[in-house]
């Protein structure tokens, strides 16, 4: 089973030079439910992991741990 990994996105984020608040308006989600998904607060649904993999230009296997 695979698990969402926070860190894998955080990281995969600021590679891509995108701004936290910049996906999160283009997703149509609050900053701060954006930021709760990065700090492992709450698990986003896996359409938004989609999503954010798809404006970040990574594959969804990139922000998740193999268990």
């Amino acid at each position: 089973m695979k698990n969402f990994n926070k860190d894998k996105l955080k990281q995969k984020i600021t590679d891509s030079g995108m701004k936290v608040k910049f996906i999160a308006e283009k997703l149509n989600i609050s900053r701060f439910t954006l930021t709760s998904y990065l700090m492992g607060r709450r698990n986003p649904p896996k359409e938004t992991l989609v999503k954010i993999a798809r404006m970040i230009k990574c594959k969804l296997g990139d922000i998740h741990d193999v268990g």
